[in-house]
């Protein structure tokens, strides 16, 4: 068994590499960022980095994966509570009051793997509730559905990264629900 202050120690190690990452971020693409740099910004040296992650990139991964599974959560319990709504609206403010997660958003170099990530799992869950939900429609004419929502919605929000975020959630919150409420009233005709 692990003793339980190494694993605090490990955590806080990986954790300041994590923050330290997402302040380069904000000078630098990931592609220019070094091993170097990373360890002086988090104050170790570079075994203790090696002991924790492969690169820099591997760093990032981390960083998306935690927040992947966050999205996951949110996801999920949007499905269940049937409240698109509020799902949509949780997102946003997230995105707005969570400035690591908007450079990351905001990251060119990042960004597309990221993404990809949200839009599978995200498929995942809702083609399947869907498939559930409405038995009438195939499971392939519903993955167009959802193709179609996903990439208008982040459309619409890589526009608001773009123009740095400058109108509210709620703002944004309204022109996507409109979208989702246009696709479940298709869905239910």
């Amino acid at each position: 068994m692990k003793n339980p202050k190494t694993d605090r120690r490990s955590r806080l190690t990986r954790q300041m590499v994590k923050d330290a990452l997402l302040e380069l971020l904000k000078k630098q693409p990931i592609s220019k960022i070094t091993v170097k740099q990373l360890c002086e910004k988090a104050d170790i040296n570079r075994a203790t980095f090696y002991n924790h992650f492969y690169d820099t990139r591997n760093v990032l991964e981390h960083i998306e994966e935690e927040y992947c599974k966050n999205i996951e959560t949110e996801v999920i319990n949007a499905i269940y509570s049937n409240n698109a709504s509020e799902f949509i609206l949780n997102m946003l403010t997230e995105m707005k009051s969570d400035k690591n997660l908007t450079q990351i958003l905001k990251c060119e170099n990042t960004k597309p793997g990221f993404i990809k990530k949200i839009k599978k799992m995200a498929q995942d869950l809702l083609v399947s509730h869907w498939a559930k939900r409405f038995k009438t429609y195939a499971k392939e004419k519903l993955e167009y559905i959802y193709s179609f929502m996903i990439t208008g919605s982040l459309s619409v929000i890589n526009e608001w990264l773009k123009n740095n975020l400058k109108e509210s959630p709620q703002e944004i919150a309204e022109i996507l629900q409109k979208i989702t409420i246009g696709i479940n009233n298709y869905l239910h005709a």
